[in-house]
């Protein structure tokens, strides 16, 4: 998403960090919604500087997901306005395990 993600974490002032399962075959439709619609709007909102998201080199269905924010603030708006109608067009529950 966008900056090198060691410029992201320097001028973060927050971070939010998801750990979670993705059931193995879902791994193509939850990295395709990663790219498609969580990545695409979370830098449409304002305070999110950067973020990423990885997989386990051991068990490629653990993943990681990191955003940097201006602020504590920036996150939870995001989290108030945008984060469930993301929910709805991404339906992760359908693709991991736990979160």
């Amino acid at each position: 998403m966008g900056d090198n993600i060691v410029n992201v974490l320097r001028r973060s002032k927050y971070i939010r960090v998801a750990l979670g399962q993705v059931k193995e075959h879902k791994l193509k439709k939850f990295i395709d919604m990663q790219k498609k619609v969580w990545n695409v709007e979370m830098q449409k909102s304002q305070g999110m500087l950067g973020g990423t998201f990885t997989f386990s080199k051991k068990n490629s269905n653990d993943f990681l997901v990191l955003t940097g924010w201006e602020s504590e603030d920036s996150q939870e708006a995001y989290a108030e306005e945008i984060f469930l109608e993301l929910l709805k067009i991404a339906k992760p529950k359908n693709d991991i395990w736990y979160i």
